[in-house]
């Protein structure tokens, strides 16, 4: 039997429920109880450890910690702090009308034990625990221990604790942190919020992107406030609330590191575990009220996967965890007419070990939560290479080249994004959505601004921030979307286009506008389109007309000054395309100095945000109000404008032919969706995108297909480059891709069967029993994507080496065979497809055992190509060897070609 120990902090919470009728004299009665009490410090945390070392088939525990009796507060005169807390019924979701869910209102603070209170110590304490953990809630347990203190024997004269998890709520900072780092250090796991951290002074941003967290984070253990002390324990885990959390690490990794040598004083990034639709705190914005609980119900999860690792994965422990104390916040004090303190309890020990069942959200976290991973894991350059420190979550779903890139994004016209990007980082609100890392974090940025702005009441200037992106990008659109989910109460817009303006007082009866509807009570989003246009041949002309309402919130007209009130201004860009432009970074001198007499500087100054839309088009570089050069488009270079774009389309089928999206996968030829996504540029960026769309003459057809297009006199008004060649030279088709996934897995059947193996209901690697081992139409469909996954790269692996695809039919002398593969196509093939297929595990939080086991993402092929068993580096010998003859039978056939760029 193992042996847990819990101490810490031991805290009794008081919650006073404020019910929704209360009693208005002291003569009347209640309606029911008015307190609630229950335990809380090491003692929630004791009974989170029994649920998370409960599940079925486990080795029985003994849990010790200091002694409790029911639900009742222990004596007076025993260390016990007491906390209190004022609940409320809030809305379950904010923006319900009515209030349904009890949450806390209100923290009053605790009351700390007196000097002379008895210190309440472990029950049958042992010196030597397989786990101990440390609850410290800064309420004194953290103070040099005495001879007679509440410390554990564990942490005394002759303690040896196996595995140490000190959770903490604030940067460590006293004597126990002290003791712990001086003896325990290589043991240890530390538990902390990301605030806790901010406090001291580490730089780690809050709700712009999960790539800018991951990489804060590494800087911060790398070269910042955490190596002096936590980067020296064994593992580190900052968590940033249910949304994400960082897990840190000296241990050693399988496939990079020697098992004896854990790189000692070199931490690294283990894990990012993060959910690819949420920032930290939106999900405590959604649900308002407070709860506590999340560094807890973390901590517990990590001791379970301490006690054994094999049977409870770092990710599993940690992804499992967030989504627990997601649902603790969403369940609260319950639904119910009753303050229940206690009522997410259950739904936590349900979501340590979700039934296997049940694979949906609520049943299984680690389904919707994903990972980042090391990327010494992998074979091939430039991912092998790439640090912790740059954090391309997209690229790592994607691949590095653009063909990859182009292969994902035909992924998402033809699935839809949260199928073909499941495990990407996205921004969306409303309709509105992107996964480009640089406009996550500029429409974040703003989505923070306008939160802070929203509350501070005495801020009564304008908040101004501006919008850039060439013709076409929806830079409107974005932000109205971004407001329409954020603010409250939000209204239509007021837009104005400068460009259309002829005189000041145009501009003058557009204040006024606005000051009658803060005059309302409103708190009006203001376009001023094209605030960039010319007038009377000045350049600019506006910019210093909006210097006084941006920095004094008033404006003057008629001789008398005129307040605006509280407003949102967003200035559209007409003419720059991007800030910078705007800005006057790229301007020789001259032009430089035009702008600073137009009062440039001082304009941008008063900005306190910007944002550039990139739109469908790749990104070039421009001046400001000057057409570009032809995009020099070296492969890797904004390659994910192919995902904009599909993004893009995928948007624009549902509004002009949504017939075409109620199957899956969408009804449109890969030849069309092909031409879409590589035509070198749209004249009016998505305008004409959605021209071409509409122009289609699809009407009620069932398919989109090359004859719809629209007449090449008018695809030129839109396009440019030779629209109608891209469609005829098409990507591979759907039944061409299903036929090659099928054949993928029906060649891995066969070899499995000649060396012994037989299908059984779970996978045994000893036993050689695996549960898919059955014919291809029996797969379930979860089964079926992972080889069609591997089908729909073909091509772009395939161009990594020099090689493309082409069908036999448009070639003008049809070959004889089928072009061979050398032995060095092989192995550069077999390296890619392992990439591929590990990113894909790695990502879904996968990591490596010397047996698989599905339900715990462990696979024994999260490793190196080079290390990999003898037979699984044959079986993927033998489905690479396989491609050209499969191409060949279904009409295609390899053509040499200069190389493309990037394999991964």
């Amino acid at each position: 039997m193992k042996t847990i120990v819990v101490a810490g902090d031991l805290m009794w919470n008081h919650y006073l429920v404020q019910h929704e009728s209360a009693p208005k004299a002291h003569h009347e009665a209640t309606v029911s109880t008015v307190v609630e009490n229950c335990a809380g410090g090491a003692w929630y945390s004791k009974d989170l450890v029994e649920l998370a070392c409960s599940n079925p088939g486990h080795d029985s525990v003994s849990i010790l910690c200091a002694p409790r009796h029911g639900n009742k507060r222990p004596d007076a005169g025993l260390a016990v702090s007491d906390a209190y807390q004022v609940c409320a019924r809030f809305p379950h979701i904010a923006g319900d009308k009515q209030p349904t869910t009890w949450r806390i209102k209100d923290f009053l603070g605790c009351r700390l034990p007196e000097p002379a209170d008895r210190p309440l110590v472990v029950e049958h304490d042992v010196p030597n625990p397989d786990v101990l953990l440390i609850d410290d809630v800064n309420l004194g347990f953290n103070k040099e221990d005495k001879y007679d203190g509440p410390w554990p024997l564990a942490l005394k004269a002759g303690g040896n604790p196996t595995r140490i998890v000190y959770k903490t709520s604030a940067s460590p900072n006293s004597a126990l942190w002290k003791k712990l780092l001086k003896d325990f250090a290589d043991r240890m796991t530390v538990v902390v919020p990301a605030d806790a951290l901010r406090t001291k002074c580490a730089a780690i941003s809050k709700a712009l992107s999960w790539d800018q967290t991951i990489e804060d984070v590494v800087r911060e253990f790398e070269h910042g406030a955490c190596t002096s002390e936590l980067a020296k324990c064994r593992r580190v885990i900052v968590h940033f609330g249910p949304a994400g959390a960082a897990c840190l690490s000296r241990v050693p990794l399988h496939g990079v590191d020697a098992e004896a040598d854990p790189r000692a004083g070199n931490m690294r990034l283990e894990r990012f575990v993060y959910r690819p639709d949420e920032l930290e705190g939106v999900w405590y914005e959604k649900h308002p009220g407070l709860t506590f609980g999340v560094s807890p119900i973390i901590a517990a999860a990590v001791v379970r996967h301490e006690l054994e690792s094999s049977t409870y994965p770092l990710f599993i422990a940690v992804s499992r965890a967030l989504g627990a104390a997601r649902e603790s916040h969403g369940i609260g004090g319950g639904r119910g007419a009753r303050f229940v303190p206690d009522a997410s309890i259950k739904a936590i020990g349900e979501l340590y070990h979700p039934s296997p069942s049940k694979k949906d959200e609520l049943h299984d976290p680690a389904g919707v939560y994903f990972s980042s991973f090391p990327h010494e894991l992998l074979t091939c350059a430039p991912l092998k290479d790439q640090p912790a420190s740059k954090s391309n979550l997209l690229r790592d779903l994607t691949g590095a080249s653009d063909e990859y890139v182009a292969a994902k994004a035909i992924e998402v016209v033809m699935w839809g994004p949260d199928k073909a990007l499941d495990a990407t980082p996205k921004a969306r609100y409303g309709n509105y959505l992107t996964v480009d890392r640089d406009e996550i974090e500029r429409i974040n940025a703003v989505r923070n601004l306008i939160l802070t702005y929203r509350e501070q009441k005495d801020d009564r200037k304008p908040l101004s921030i501006a919008v850039f992106g060439p013709p076409g990008s929806g830079k409107s659109f974005a932000i109205r979307e971004l407001a329409a989910e954020v603010l409250i109460g939000f209204r239509k817009p007021l837009e104005f286009n400068l460009s259309q303006f002829n005189t000041i007082a145009d501009l003058h009866h557009a204040f006024h506008e606005v000051a009658d509807a803060t005059v309302r009570g409103e708190m009006p989003l203001v376009f001023w389109d094209e605030f960039d246009a010319t007038l009377n041949n000045e350049r600019f002309f506006w910019l210093r007309h909006f210097l006084e309402p941006m920095q004094d919130g008033s404006f003057r007209s008629d001789g008398a000054s005129h307040p605006l009130g509280k407003a949102i201004f967003v200035f559209a860009g007409g003419t720059c395309y991007t800030q910078q432009d705007f800005a006057g970074l790229d301007r020789d001198a001259t032009k430089w100095t035009d702008f600073k007499a137009r009062k440039g500087p001082d304009f941008v100054s008063r900005l306190r945000g910007h944002v550039n839309i990139k739109g469908p088009n790749r990104e070039e570089a421009a001046q400001c109000g000057v057409e570009s050069e032809e995009t020099t488009r070296a492969p890797g270079r904004d390659s994910e404008f192919f995902i904009r774009r599909a993004l893009l389309l995928r948007a624009l089928l549902q509004r002009h032919h949504k017939h075409l999206l109620k199957k899956q996968p969408a009804q449109i030829s890969p030849g069309v969706i092909n031409a879409f996504l590589r035509i070198p540029k749209y004249v009016h960026g998505a305008r004409s995108l959605e021209a071409v769309v509409s122009m289609s003459s699809v009407g009620t057809d069932l398919f989109y297909s090359p004859a719809h297009m629209p007449p090449e006199h008018l695809l030129k008004m839109h396009v440019e480059g030779d629209f109608v060649s891209l469609v005829t030279t098409g990507e591979l088709g759907p039944e061409t891709l299903e036929k090659l996934a099928e054949a993928c897995h029906e060649a891995w059947r066969a070899y499995k069967v000649r060396n012994g193996w037989t299908h059984a209901l779970v996978r045994n690697d000893q036993l050689k029993h695996h549960h898919l081992l059955v014919p291809y139409t029996e797969l379930d469909e979860s089964d079926k994507e992972r080889n069609r996954a591997s089908a729909r790269t073909t091509r772009a692996k395939l161009l990594g080496i020099g090689i493309d695809v082409m069908p036999v039919a448009i070639l003008e002398e049809r070959p004889t065979k089928e072009e061979p593969l050398t032995e060095s196509d092989i192995e550069s093939l077999k390296g890619t497809e392992h990439d591929r297929w590990m990113r894909e595990m790695l990502l879904q939080g996968y990591e490596w055992s010397a047996d698989s086991f599905p339900a715990l993402k462990l696979h024994r092929d999260i490793a190196p190509l080079e290390e990999l068993r003898r037979e699984d580096q044959l079986i993927d010998d033998e489905i690479t060897r396989f491609i050209p003859d499969e191409l060949w039978k279904l009409g295609y056939v390899l053509v040499r070609t200069p190389a493309a760029g990037g394999q991964t």
